[in-house]
């Protein structure tokens, strides 16, 4: 009889092919193995796996790692740390990172939600390779080396908008839990140079390769930024790179009118765009890229910056500070119209 999921489990891994099973097996892993709210034997992956807390790693996978995974092949060699699931402690989202250098054995893909066809492999028409961000609360499907799982989320809610914020709740306790651990080791844990700060800052300096697209977003996390009104410029939202977990801002530019107008309106965005391209100024905001540019709704892509100017003035009351920060703001906006 299996036992009782651990209260900090996030999800399970289920068994999909032969070689998967194998690890059920393993005299490691079975302190981990638990029911999934369908019946069904799964590793659990969650803060509490691991012997030694790693600031935002939730659970290592490899030859020896928290859980084990020991098949290899000439073709698929398993190291001894082959992926990870890491916590994002800025927008609180679950990646899965890999950590051997064969970055394209592994792969992963959304499970078509209940009473969606979905494509005949029943996933995403195209799976993520290597890294990205596990979207909370859906099932996936996941190919590490010669091991094939399908990641089944746990059940905490009926309602699916409270179910993630509740998963998110978990992570967040589990990573904070996690830090707490971290701090009662001893030195010789760990080297005396340690820089706390390098664990929390590991997304930001994180390297990205120039073969690789810039951005791709995660559908699913996007959200809207100033309420219901739609700035001058189109709707801002709020979206997260899917290989990173890494927040950035989208504009939306609606274009309407006749086909004519609209294709006028297309063209004069594009120059825009392209000229925005190829600025460099600490008063006007980078261009990261954009998409969608043959629809009537295109989308810029550029770095995430919280507030506005209407939020800039209301936080100023003298009538002094609203005099120099007015003189700031407008020699700012002058010499980046200038430039």
């Amino acid at each position: 009889m299996l036992r009782s999921v651990h209260p900090q489990t996030l999800f399970h891994f289920v068994l999909t092919n032969q070689v998967a099973w194998e690890a059920l097996d393993h005299d490691d892993n079975k302190k981990f193995v638990s029911e999934t709210n369908d019946g069904q034997p799964g590793l659990e992956i969650g803060f509490h796996v691991p012997i030694k807390p790693d600031s935002r790693v939730i659970t290592r996978l490899g030859r020896n790692a928290d859980l084990i995974l020991r098949h290899s092949t000439p073709q698929k060699v398993m190291s001894r740390v082959y992926v990870a699931f890491e916590f994002h402690p800025t927008t609180h989202f679950i990646l899965l990172s890999v950590r051997s250098k064969a970055l394209t054995s592994v792969t992963f893909g959304l499970v078509s939600p209940p009473g969606d066809p979905g494509t005949p492999e029943n996933t995403m028409p195209v799976p993520t390779l290597g890294d990205g961000v596990i979207v909370y609360s859906r099932d996936h499907t996941v190919s590490i080396a010669s091991y094939e799982f399908k990641l089944v989320w746990r059940t905490l809610s009926s309602t699916l908008g409270q179910n993630i914020a509740l998963f998110k709740d978990l992570a967040l306790q589990g990573y904070n839990s996690c830090l707490q651990r971290m701090a009662a080791f001893g030195s010789r844990d760990r080297p005396s140079d340690y820089d706390h700060t390098e664990a929390q800052s590991w997304h930001v300096t994180r390297l990205n390769t120039a073969k690789c697209q810039l951005f791709e977003e995660v559908k699913e996390a996007r959200e809207r930024l100033g309420g219901d009104d739609s700035g001058a410029f189109g709707t801002v939202y709020k979206a997260v790179d899917k290989k990173t977990g890494n927040l950035f801002a989208i504009k939306v530019v609606k274009l309407e009118g006749d086909p004519l107008q609209i294709q006028t309106a297309r063209a004069a965005l594009h120059r825009e765009v392209k000229n925005l391209e190829r600025l460099n100024h600490p008063h006007i905001i980078e261009y990261l890229g954009c998409g969608a540019f043959e629809t009537n709704a295109p989308e810029i892509r550029t770095p995430l910056r919280e507030g506005s100017l209407a939020s800039l003035t209301k936080s100023v009351e003298s009538k002094q500070e609203r005099r120099i920060l007015a003189n700031s703001v407008t020699e700012q906006i002058l010499t980046a119209l200038d430039y």
